[in-house]
């Protein structure tokens, strides 16, 4: 929609003043506007042909979104379906979008935005409403510098069965798998939406690499009614994020690679979840001040803020930020770190649709591969990493690894304790022999935090320290 027939427009809103245009999409063009009885600056947008409903659930998705009251989410104070319009008025935000902003911000404001996002999508979805367009251009900023997610124009309410739709509607770049497919969707499509933003502002690159798409034989359908496309005959193939330009901190990889799972079960199950693990993640690679040095105004529960402001012991490994203090919903683990192939040298997976070809939609392709660097992308099958390892003579009966995941600790139904070198997966070496324990066995092993004292444990009652300064191996504790 590039024009919009403003005497008519102002007929359908007598009470306001309207000005100049702020932004236009695909869903609409937003004006500024006047509240003259009121006094209040609003945003007036017009809903284009075929966003939104014509009917009766227009209306309704209006006065729904009217009623939400949360500080990261757009305020709708009115709406109007009139002489073929359909129009939304909003709180004006005249701090810009994301877009505008993301070139000039910190891992941690990124993290930040995250939870404000995560936050806001907990309220909607809480009420039973998917937002199914969240990106760049949709979350914005008041003059503040409070984040807002905007526009709920192609919201779904949520009516107790997960919706799916015959036209794909939304921007493809963004969207997740299942939604590009046209098939079920669930809270989980919104967060791997917000997986993708994630990862744009923590790498400064885009998510998808141009230089790989390539379209399938025949190309894509026609667009559809609403804006969208239409699926190809064959379905779409699967979804990729391409390697990054820059690195992300490791805690923080791990929960956005949670987020891109092409499978949506094996997503974080909540916006809450992922907003839980997304601040206890930035906690460990930022340090307990992080929020103060983010430079955004946040508005989180109290348990968020909890796990952002968490103080981890010096030298805390991956088993101390994936953790919190009380129980936390899981979260998937990132997927296992492997170069993705040539483009076109794997078939699809099944379900996904036409083996053998990548599709382009809308100059959006989706890209083959397994993954980036630091796990982000498709799932693979486990492999073995190297050999298995022979030292003990008697039943293994334990593992455990130091915090920086250098040093393997293993331990045997005869007593015997070894330490092994696994820096390298694929080559292990036996690094030294711990004090032995009880003729029984050491039941179980465990490194401290900080990997530099390992303890053990016995069927007959005693517990063992070790200490674990590295290759030399003196001291040994034993106590009941």
């Amino acid at each position: 929609m590039n024009e919009v027939d403003l005497a008519r427009l102002a007929a359908v809103l007598p009470d306001y003043t309207l000005g100049d245009p702020l932004g236009k999409g695909a869903s609409g063009l937003v004006l500024a506007g006047w509240h003259r009885g009121m006094h209040r600056d609003v945003a007036v947008k017009v809903m284009a042909r075929g966003y939104g409903r014509a009917d009766d659930g227009f209306a309704a998705e209006a006065r729904i979104a009217a009623r939400f009251d949360h500080p990261h989410v757009i305020r709708v104070y009115d709406y109007a379906e009139r002489d073929g319009l359909r129009v939304l008025v909003m709180e004006m935000l005249a701090g810009g979008t994301l877009t505008r902003r993301r070139a000039r911000m910190s891992p941690q404001a990124a993290c930040a935005v995250g939870l404000a996002a995560a936050s806001a999508l907990t309220y909607v979805h809480g009420r039973g409403v998917l937002h199914r367009d969240i990106k760049p251009d949709n979350i914005l900023f008041d003059a503040a510098g409070q984040l807002k997610v905007a526009d709920f124009g192609i919201a779904k309410i949520v009516d107790g069965t997960s919706p799916g739709a015959s036209t794909v509607i939304g921007t493809p770049r963004y969207m997740a798998p299942e939604q590009l497919a046209g098939g079920r969707l669930m809270p989980a499509s919104d967060l791997y939406s917000l997986g993708v933003v994630l990862l744009e502002l923590l790498t400064g690159a885009e998510a998808f690499d141009p230089a790989t798409f390539v379209r399938p034989a025949g190309g894509l359908d026609r667009p559809g009614p609403a804006g969208g496309l239409d699926r190809p005959a064959g379905g779409f193939g699967p979804h990729h994020v391409a390697t990054p330009a820059a690195d992300i901190a490791g805690p923080v990889a791990a929960v956005v690679a949670s987020t891109l799972a092409r499978d949506p079960q094996a997503r974080p199950e909540s916006a809450k979840a992922f907003a839980l693990s997304l601040a206890r993640a930035a906690a460990a690679a930022y340090g307990p001040d992080w929020l103060d040095r983010c430079g955004l105004p946040l508005h989180l529960d109290a348990d968020v803020r909890s796990e952002a402001n968490r103080r981890l012991p010096a030298g805390a490994g991956p088993r101390a930020w994936r953790q919190g203090p009380a129980p936390a919903p899981a979260i998937a683990a990132a997927p296992a770190l492997t170069p993705p192939p040539a483009v076109g040298s794997a078939p699809a997976e099944a379900g996904s649709g036409a083996r053998g070809r990548t599709p382009t939609v809308a100059g959006n392709p989706t890209v083959r591969g397994t993954g980036s660097r630091f796990g982000i992308g498709r799932r693979v099958a486990p492999r073995p990493a190297g050999p298995p390892l022979a030292g003990h003579a008697g039943w293994v009966l334990a593992a455990d690894f130091s915090s920086d995941g250098a040093i393997m600790a293993t331990s045997a139904k005869d007593g015997e304790v070894l330490l092994w070198d696994v820096a390298e997966p694929a080559a292990p070496r036996s690094i030294g022999r711990l004090p032995d324990g009880p003729d029984d066995g050491v039941t179980s092993v465990v490194f401290s935090p900080d990997g530099r004292t390992l303890a053990g444990t016995s069927w007959d009652g005693s517990l063992r320290l070790w200490d674990v300064p590295g290759p030399v191996l003196p001291i040994c504790w034993a106590g009941r």
